[in-house]
């Protein structure tokens, strides 16, 4: 099911839609000034299939709601929440994971949080891909991980880590900054 109303500058639409693909809900309006609102809500959607890669990509279910303005990769601003409740990658299941943050143009500043029976972690930081403006600032604290559960390893390893960097420069010959881990531990 499909509803639209307005021109394709300015409208309010909602799709209902279910296939082999798994099932999508969506609800969107953009005014003449480019502001938009989206709700979106995937069910078991096969993204490996849509992304031709099964191997590495699997179900998804997830909510997400952005509120924002602009259409260009460049200049948009927007808020995200997102709640991804399964999310299939590499042959594993992950579940509660959880975005919350803003973008303007190509750079992400929020908090993205997994809390997963095999791994758990928390980033709170910056990452700036605009050209001439790449900047990454964040803290990573991985409160611990099952590489073999999670399918990066054969053997039983595990690891816990604390990590944080301040790094500008968008290639590897002008990158300037600090990072550093700290408080690891690998389990085998």
């Amino acid at each position: 099911q499909l509803a639209f109303k307005g021109t394709m500058k300015a409208f309010e639409s909602t799709m209902g839609m279910g296939s082999s693909f798994g099932s999508v809900n969506l609800f969107a309006t953009l005014d003449k000034n480019e502001n938009f609102r989206s709700k979106v809500s995937l069910t078991d959607f096969e993204l490996g299939r849509l992304m031709k890669d099964t191997a590495m990509y699997g179900p998804v279910t997830l909510t997400a709601e952005t509120k924002g303005n602009g259409l260009d990769k460049n200049t948009v601003t927007a808020k995200i929440d997102a709640a991804v409740s399964k999310l299939n990658l590499n042959k594993y299941t992950y579940h509660n994971l959880t975005v919350d943050g803003n973008i303007h143009g190509q750079e992400f500043e929020g908090k993205v949080n997994l809390n997963d029976e095999n791994a758990v972690f928390g980033f709170d930081g910056l990452v700036n891909i605009n050209p001439n403006q790449e900047h990454y600032k964040f803290s990573l604290n991985v409160q611990g991980a099952n590489l073999q559960k999670l399918n990066f390893t054969k053997d039983d390893i595990r690891i816990c880590l604390n990590a944080a960097a301040d790094l500008k420069g968008g290639t590897v010959n002008k990158i300037n900054g600090t990072a550093g881990i700290s408080g690891m531990v690998i389990a085998k």
